[in-house]
This record gives structure tokens, sequence and C-alpha cells, in this order.
């Protein structure tokens, strides 16, 4: 257990009677961004949210819960609470990892992996993939159609700095059901599901990730939209 317990980590109401066409990337992101609540996500400055968390390992399966911080754009704070059982290297009490992320650093300090850090940070850009990709410069954007697990889509190729993902949207609610990254060790694959409204924006509140044969699902138990965070929380000390 290192820095892929991290790794694994950072709609529409109406559905339409048939699948829409598209000329490019850019239009289906808009779509996609406007189903899920439109300019309200660029209202959203701050939210913070916790879930609980299953992780699947070759050793066994290991429970946790999370709460997350994001101010935008660029500011993470992530807090990791894991039981891993004794057998395979826990202790009586769980075992914590924290996660910070800014503009001018990456800062990680675990039980199990020590303390490590990097210059430059890359957090989120803004509260949701669609509104970030449609205000970036650098993104290199194009579009095809495909299959996900039986199910018509559009794929959405972005490439934004040297990264490439893949995301795949519902050609009927346009939401987005899957984003695959390529990585060195291989693609790592986050699965979107059961969106739910708040405050006029939809969620998905379980996600499904997986990566070097570990499986893990988030669920989301609270959401906050623009709660007052102290910026203490994302300085390193």
């Amino acid at each position: 257990m290192k820095n892929w317990v991290l790794t694994l980590l950072l709609a529409s109401l109406t559905v339409p009677a048939f699948a829409q066409d598209f000329s490019d990337a850019r239009a289906l992101i808009e779509a996609s961004l406007e189903k899920t609540g439109g300019e309200k996500w660029s209202t959203v400055e701050t939210m913070r949210l916790s879930t609980t968390m299953s992780i699947d390992t070759p050793q066994g399966e290991i429970f946790g819960s999370t709460k997350l911080s994001f101010r935008y754009p660029g500011y993470t704070h992530v807090k990791v609470l894991l039981d891993v059982p004794e057998e395979m290297g826990g202790s009586p009490g769980g075992m914590t990892q924290t996660s910070i992320m800014n503009p001018d650093t990456t800062y990680m300090t675990s039980d199990f992996a020590g303390t490590q850090g990097s210059a430059g940070g890359q957090g989120p850009q803004a509260a949701t993939e669609e509104l970030a990709l449609l205000s970036s410069e650098d993104a290199e954007l194009s579009l095809d159609t495909g299959d996900l697990d039986g199910k018509d889509v559009y794929i959405v190729t972005s490439v934004v700095d040297s990264t490439t993902s893949r995301i795949y949207y519902d050609k009927e609610t346009l939401l987005r059901l899957a984003r695959a990254v390529e990585t060195a060790q291989g693609d790592a694959m986050v699965y979107y599901e059961d969106y739910r409204e708040v405050e006029g924006l939809l969620v998905p509140y379980v996600q499904r990730q997986s990566m070097n044969g570990m499986a893990q699902i988030m669920k989301v138990k609270t959401v906050e939209v623009n709660p007052e965070l102290d910026t203490k929380l994302f300085e390193v000390k």
C-alpha cells in the first residue's frame, strides 16, 4: 500500500427519446454540462464531501472513509482513514493518509508510506470535469462514438499536459459514465453512478475505480456546496 490509495481516489432529469448528434467534442461537453447544472457549476468555489470506501486488493479487502475538501481552482485536501487488517500490516485504530495539493506543491503523509512531497500541484481546476475542460486553453479534444459495457456512448479523448484521458458519455442522458486515464502502469478507470441532485447540481454518489489489479468503490455520504473552508487546510506546514 503506497500511493495507490490516493491514486485510486482525485445528467439529466429528462431523458431524450433519441441520441443527439454533435459536431465536435466541445459541443458535447457543453451539452453534458448543461444537463448536470449548467451555469450553476461556475458559481461553485468550494466543495466538501465525505464518503465510505472499500478497496479490493490481492491481499484482501480494506474498508475506510474519506473527507475531501476542494477550493477551485487548484486546491485539494484529502484525508483517508483505513481499517486495515493486522494480517495486512494494519494497526488498531486504523491507518491514515493525508494529501494536500495546491499550485505550489503536492504533499502526502501516511502511516504506511511516510511523508512525500514535490513541487507543483495539479488540483482540480473546476468543480466538474466538463467545466474544467471547457475553460482550459491547453486541452486537445476529439470526439468519437463507441460502446461501454453494452451501452452506446460518446467518447471524448482529452490530452492535457501530456496526460491522455478518455471520457465516456451516455448517448441518451449525456451523463458522464466513465473516465479512463492512461498511465505507465496501464489505464486507471473510474465509473460514475447514482447521480443525485444537490443544490441544482447533479453529482455522482458512487464511483467505482480500478487500477493495477485493485478495485475501489466510493459511496458519497454528504456533499456541501460552497462551504467555508479555512485556507490553512490547503497549506503544507
